[in-house]
């Protein structure tokens, strides 16, 4: 825990600007629709190329059909450098995913970019190559680095990620980070698990794993997904309304995620959970949904529920699009600047739904969203 006050003291002697917009960002979490001048964070998706086959994963099967077609080229580092060199003025944040990021062939000479620019870089990673790639990402003086690890059963997290040997690879990966790292702060190691119907029974023992391994933060998530008659009240909606079709989130067929008795299982771990923060030397963090039951059980949500992801943040697809929120692009960095996108009529006119309306169907159980109210 000293650890971590200390990074947030260096990060910030370092990055004052980047420092100064999060601490707005957090404060204006109290529900009110803060636009800042230009993204504090900018997620970059920088391949759709994954070597996993989580079957969760709503976009598998689409990201292979466009793979197959080899049509699908990885985003241009000449792009990147471009909006790197605009980010610099404004102390954004950056995060780089994937796909898997790891597989991106210019991602160091990227990380080079991100710190000739004064930009602090994260990476959310499924761990698979850290092994590899281990002292490379030491020596890029990378700060944050978030690895997947969805159960403390080996067995268990190598079957939702799709491949056997997994679980080895993403221990394995993990070790040779801290080993390397010594003494040193950074990069900050964060573990996330994502809580779901295979990782039920063990989710909760990655807590355990982190602690002995020493790492600094893990957190785990609610499944997001949605019922898939919600497709078509989210294009009714768009259609309407001027918004984006796209639902973050698996698909079923039915309302409910979780039954009453797997909920009531949920519930009781989450409450062994508490006592074991207490005595955890780890930071730790469970995402809250409100109402557990309702969430699982597919209720809709109701209109005092909040999010404000399209005033503080953006993602950058890998062929240059500019999402503000659920498929809503805005521009694309090959035509025009992020700052100019970021304050146009378009942009404006999402947000403008946001702060009439709240929520939109297809918020229904999206990660971003910062407080979840039931109907």
């Amino acid at each position: 825990m000293i650890k971590n006050i200390l990074r947030k003291i260096n990060l910030a002697l370092r990055h004052p600007k980047t420092a100064y917009k999060f601490f707005l960002k957090d404060f204006w979490k109290k529900e009110k629709y803060y636009l800042f001048d230009f993204p504090v964070q900018i997620t970059f998706f920088l391949t759709e190329k994954c070597n996993l086959k989580c079957p969760m994963c709503h976009v598998r099967d689409s990201r292979e059909k466009i793979l197959e077609k080899k049509s699908l080229p990885d985003l241009d580092i000449l792009l990147l450098e471009k909006v790197f060199n605009e980010c610099k003025d404004f102390g954004s944040a950056i995060q780089l995913v994937g796909g898997e990021p790891l597989l991106y062939p210019k991602l160091f000479q990227l990380l080079e970019l991100a710190k000739k620019n004064n930009l602090i870089c994260s990476i959310t990673t499924n761990g698979v190559l850290l092994k590899k790639y281990s002292k490379d990402i030491i020596d890029s003086g990378l700060e944050f680095l978030a690895v997947s690890l969805d159960s403390g059963d080996s067995s268990v997290h190598d079957v939702i990620r799709g491949v056997p040997g997994t679980f080895d690879r993403v221990i394995e990966g993990v070790d040779s980070i801290l080993s390397l790292r010594g003494k040193s702060l950074f990069p900050r190691i964060h573990l996330r698990t994502v809580i779901s119907k295979d990782s039920l029974e063990t989710f909760d023992n990655v807590l355990s794993i982190a602690g002995k391994m020493g790492i600094d933060d893990w957190s785990a998530s609610q499944f997001f997904f949605y019922p898939e008659r919600l497709k078509n009240v989210v294009n009714s909606f768009a259609d309407e309304c001027g918004a984006g079709k796209e639902i973050w989130g698996m698909p079923i067929a039915e309302e409910n995620y979780f039954n009453d008795e797997q909920i009531r299982k949920l519930e009781s771990k989450l409450e062994q959970l508490k006592n074991k923060f207490k005595n955890s030397k780890i930071g730790c963090n469970i995402q809250k949904v409100g109402n557990l039951k309702k969430y699982y059980q597919g209720k809709p949500l109701a209109k005092n529920s909040f999010c404000n992801s399209p005033f503080w943040q953006i993602f950058i697809r890998q062929n240059g699009d500019i999402e503000l929120c659920q498929g809503y692009i805005i521009g694309n960095i090959k035509e025009t600047s992020v700052y100019e996108v970021w304050h146009s009529d378009k942009a404006k006119h999402f947000r403008s739904l946001i702060e009439k309306n709240r929520i939109t169907p297809a918020c229904f159980r999206c990660c971003a969203m910062e407080k979840f109210q039931f109907e």
